[in-house]
């Protein structure tokens, strides 16, 4: 571009030339190279917004460490072999500071997915983070595998006194009616069920689809062995 710029002054200074035609083809190619630089300024912009936009992580997995671990843990493992853009937060691998768990739900997460098995509504950090998704309003999917249970009226008016150290969670802003209404938003959440009898087949995530649901989804396979049931 440089250069560029020195021909053109020197093309000014050529007396027997054509004045007229010399200042066209210099204005032109003025009017080229800054329209580069605007462009390559207005491309950088975006991109510097769109980092800004863009989630660190594509999915979440919540999950109960003693019954799901190894689905989590294989389930990242696929979701990474089928696309680097496809990046799964793990708590094991993820997490350093237990502080800023709820800040990594809340505002670096595209899909919360909770892996439900019968215990997890149990544990109350797995039970803080879907209520940081729900409040958050992030999009969320639960995969049932067959010893889960949706909570039932009585489990959600007595949840108190099955887990009472839920109201620790006072700290972070919400606290039992937070977690009841969480309860309940389960059920509206979009479920895929983990069949028992899977040995080696398919497991199919709906985790974006916008054939499907309301906003710009795509619909996603995940194919690994599973024979732990």
């Amino acid at each position: 571009m440089a250069l560029l710029l020195i021909l053109q002054m020197g093309a000014l200074a050529v007396v027997e030339s054509d004045q007229h035609v010399t200042m066209v083809v210099c204005t032109t190619c003025a009017s080229c190279m800054i329209m580069i630089i605007v462009c390559a300024a207005a491309q950088s912009t975006a991109n510097h917004l769109l980092s800004k936009l863009r989630k660190r992580f594509h999915f979440f997995l919540c999950h109960h460490k003693a019954s799901t671990a190894c689905w989590a843990r294989l389930l990242k493992m696929e979701l990474r072999r089928r696309g680097t853009s496809f990046t799964a937060f793990l708590d094991s691998d993820n997490l350093t500071d237990l502080t800023q768990l709820f800040s990594y739900v809340g505002h670096d997460v595209q899909t919360f997915v909770i892996l439900g098995s019968n215990q997890i509504l149990t544990r109350k950090w797995c039970v803080g983070e879907m209520v940081i998704a729900r409040l958050e309003k992030v999009e969320a999917v639960l995969l049932t595998f067959p010893s889960f249970e949706l909570p039932s009226d009585t489990f959600i008016r007595r949840y108190h006194k099955l887990v009472p150290d839920i109201g620790d969670f006072a700290a972070y802003g919400f606290g039992f009616s937070e977690v009841r209404e969480t309860l309940s938003w389960l059920g509206s959440l979009r479920s895929i069920p983990v069949k028992s009898d899977f040995t080696e087949g398919s497991l199919s995530l709906g985790l974006t689809n916008p054939k499907v649901e309301r906003d710009s989804f795509c619909f996603f396979f995940v194919n690994f062995w599973v024979n732990f049931w």
